[in-house]
């Protein structure tokens, strides 16, 4: 008797072995013809696939492989143009994976393709677009006109410094101390590059913010951009354009700072968003800057763009302002 279930036990080992491939490439497959699914798949998907793939011995390196294949969000960014110096290709590139293995991003000058270190995408992963990114490091950009803010690391490059592991997304659990590393989310790496003689009392020697004033912006900076993106983030100076353990510069996305012209022209308003370009806001009339006209016909900036004056009212104190496309 003991001998005949043991026998069962294993025929049902065998069968379900000799399934699990089948299984688990369906699982696979149907999440990537599910275009609206692709890289939100549930936990009983993925448990599912590990439990499959762990019944079979000569399955499990492929576990990886097929547990990214799932689990990888697919994201495009603007391309950007890579160039093979070997064989003189050059191609257009927009994939969120690192770029291949000898190929190197370039930009065209009057001497040819060059290589280059501060990369032509407009924002780092984690981030849903440009604009996004941008509203997200306002603050933080605004409080230090006299710095670069400037973002390394796996946002930029798609995979971890020593190669072995890609950016990881909201996909992914948030970090803690009881999961491994490569099992939770990347963190989102910014730093302001001013000269070392400004950084002031409050930044430590090797650049972190370490007291007072310059702790506190960094504690709401790192607040703000985990809510806005799920991904932790810290702050930390430079002197100089960051560089790898070797020397080298890591390649960078730089934030350009907003031309004075195109500011907000009144930055302590209340807005209120209209249709079609128009809109309206609220100001007291000791907020306005005394080199802003505010005449009806006048010229202002609005979220960096030209509008003008329709309508102006007081009542108390507080101005309201209609305006639309010049």
């Amino acid at each position: 008797m003991y001998l005949s279930i043991k026998r069962v036990k294993k025929d049902n080992k065998r069968k379900l072995n000799s399934n699990s491939a089948v299984t688990t490439n369906s699982v696979v497959q149907e999440t990537r013809n599910d275009k609206k699914s692709v890289g939100v798949v549930d936990n009983r998907t993925l448990s599912s696939a590990r439990m499959l793939l762990r019944m079979d011995d000569n399955r499990i390196s492929s576990f990886g492989t097929i547990l990214q294949c799932v689990r990888q969000k697919v994201i495009q960014r603007a391309p950007i143009k890579i160039k093979n110096f070997e064989t003189n290709e050059i191609v257009d590139f927009d994939d969120v994976q690192p770029i291949p293995r000898g190929w190197y991003e370039v930009v065209e000058t009057e001497n040819g393709f060059e290589r280059v270190k501060e990369t032509h995408w407009k924002y780092p992963l984690g981030f849903r677009d440009e604009k996004h990114f941008r509203d997200t490091t306002r603050p933080l950009a605004e409080a230090n006109r006299d710095a670069t803010l400037v973002v390394t690391g796996s946002s930029v490059t798609g995979q971890s410094a020593d190669g072995t592991r890609p950016f990881r997304d909201k996909s992914y659990p948030k970090k803690s101390s009881y999961r491994p590393k490569e099992d939770t989310r990347s963190d989102i790496d910014m730093g302001l590059v001013k000269p070392k003689e400004s950084w002031g009392s409050e930044v430590t020697n090797r650049g972190f913010p370490g007291s007072g004033a310059t702790k506190l912006m960094e504690i709401d900076f790192s607040n703000k951009v985990e809510n806005e993106t799920g991904h932790t983030s810290g702050l930390k100076y430079f002197d100089k354009w960051p560089r790898n353990k070797d020397g080298t510069e890591r390649y960078r996305i730089v934030r350009a700072h907003t031309p004075e012209a195109e500011r907000d022209s009144l930055p302590g308003a209340t807005y209120l968003d209209g249709t079609l370009g128009a809109g309206g806001l609220r100001i007291r009339r000791d907020q306005i800057p005394s080199s802003v006209d505010i005449s009806e016909g006048a010229i202002i900036y609005v979220g960096g763009k030209r509008k003008k004056i329709l309508y102006v009212s007081e009542y108390q104190g507080t101005l309201t302002i209609d305006y639309g496309i010049p």
